[in-house]
């Protein structure tokens, strides 16, 4: 039994942290992080992982992970995760939720040893995951690849991890491998918003502009078009280069529970003295469910674009191209239409969008873990019931009282496993008051 279907928006498989902070508008990526009283920084480690496990009737499912977790005390770190299928039948199979995490360096900090556990909700793809609810405790030993001796650098290594639906028939031992890169998060204190700081260094997650995104799939067997609606994070690698992450959900169409979540790289060139730019850019990651025939998960895009710019701050967008699943029949064309908001403008970034001045402006930004309860829900076939979910709701400044919002959930209990949900919207708050409070409608 399931809630009545919804458009799936998977804002918190890439949009993800557990802390409530500020973030740094404005960056130079290439400069060291200066001493800066305003600015913070906490050690991070982006984390990705392969591994396959056993379902019931001996089926063998490639699952892909990925965490981003922060050390809030020496050793201990903690943060968002998300899990998808990538190999076998399960297509459309996604967990997102937290990791805590205890690390042990050894050997001169050359070699160490990881533990923890994952807590998260989802399922997809019909797989026997019950209520939604997934535990996933594991160890891992890793050994630097690169990197001074610090906090920052790129790990590998193998795990060993077990995954349990506790009301579900999926339990599964298994060994795997992981790739790990430390660096830093960077961040000021919620009263630094809408001031000036002299630190050249992207704050936060380092993504420097996101945009949303509507896209039509046109599938070659002339199937049902499906409308997706989502976003895409980006950051400026050199002048026209750029690496992002790229979320969408079915909105329309028939494919309710369809979702893909992959990770992209693009070229664009801004034409001299004018706002229009066009692009290029190819993606891979992980799509499928609503009965869209990707079979085991894996998806690849690729396509052409032509950008105009509003003003310095936004821009629309038309890209056209080709979609498929290299382990499934699905093939399709694709037109996308886009609105894009550039958070940052560092140097990286194309050079109509203009350089940073000596100083720079605090925006804020707010990261929540959320935990929501729905009363009597609707369901396509039995009585209404009530179900938990699990999620991550953003929020990024306009002025001191507009902020814009975003947060998604999924089910973790209450016999709704695999049930999603993506809002986006706007709010107005108080300024902080008695040093740490304040007040939001959205």
């Amino acid at each position: 039994m399931s809630p009545k279907s919804s458009p799936t928006l998977l804002l918190f498989r890439v949009l993800m942290t557990t802390l409530c902070l500020t973030g740094l508008d404005g960056a130079l990526a290439q400069s060291p992080m200066p001493a800066d009283s305003s600015l913070h920084a906490l050690p991070v480690s982006t984390r990705l992982g392969f591994e396959t496990l056993k379902l019931p009737g001996d089926e063998a499912m490639g699952l892909l992970g990925g965490s981003y977790l922060m050390e809030f005390a020496p050793g201990w770190l903690a943060g968002p995760a998300v899990y998808g299928g990538a190999t076998g039948h399960r297509g459309g199979f996604f967990v997102g939720g937290f990791e805590a995490a205890y690390r042990l360096p050894l050997l001169g900090k050359r070699l160490r040893i990881d533990t923890g556990l994952f807590v998260g909700g989802g399922g997809g793809a019909a797989a026997p995951v019950g209520g939604g609810l997934m535990l996933r405790p594991h160890i891992d030993v890793l050994w630097r690849l690169s990197g001074p001796k610090a906090d920052t650098g790129v790990w590998a290594g193998v795990s060993a991890s077990h995954v349990r639906f506790p009301n579900g028939d999926i339990r599964s031992t298994q060994a795997g491998l992981v790739l790990a890169v430390d660096s830093d998060f960077a961040y000021t204190l919620p009263s630094a918003a809408g001031k000036s700081s002299s630190a050249w260094t992207r704050g936060g997650m380092g993504f420097d502009r996101i945009t949303v995104i509507g896209t039509r799939y046109a599938p070659r067997d002339d199937g049902q078009r499906i409308g997706l609606a989502g976003f895409r994070l980006d950051h400026w690698l050199a002048p026209n280069l750029y690496w992002g992450l790229e979320a969408a959900g079915a909105a329309k169409g028939g494919a309710g529970g369809y979702a893909e979540v992959l990770g992209t790289v693009g070229l664009a060139h801004q034409f001299r003295g004018m706002p229009l730019a066009v692009g290029a850019r190819a993606a891979l990651g992980l799509g499928g469910g609503g009965a869209v025939p990707t079979d085991g998960g894996l998806l690849a895009k690729a396509g052409v674009s032509v950008s105009w710019h509003l003003s310095r701050d936004f821009f629309v967008a038309l890209e056209g191209g080709a979609v498929t699943a290299p382990q499934g029949p699905f093939r399709a064309r694709y037109a996308q239409a886009s609105i894009g908001w550039d958070l940052d403008h560092p140097s990286q970034g194309p050079e109509a969008l203009g350089r940073l001045s000596p100083r720079s402006w605090v925006q804020g930004m707010e990261w929540k873990l959320a935990l929501e309860h729905v009363d009597g829900a609707a369901r396509r076939s039995g009585p209404a019931q009530s179900f938990q979910m699990v999620g991550l709701e953003v929020r990024r400044s306009l002025t001191e009282l507009l902020y814009l919002s975003g947060q998604a959930h999924s089910a973790f209990n209450g016999d709704a496993g695999a049930y999603s949900v993506g809002l986006v919207g706007m709010g107005v708050q108080s300024p902080v008051f008695a040093a740490k409070w304040s007040l939001a409608a959205e």
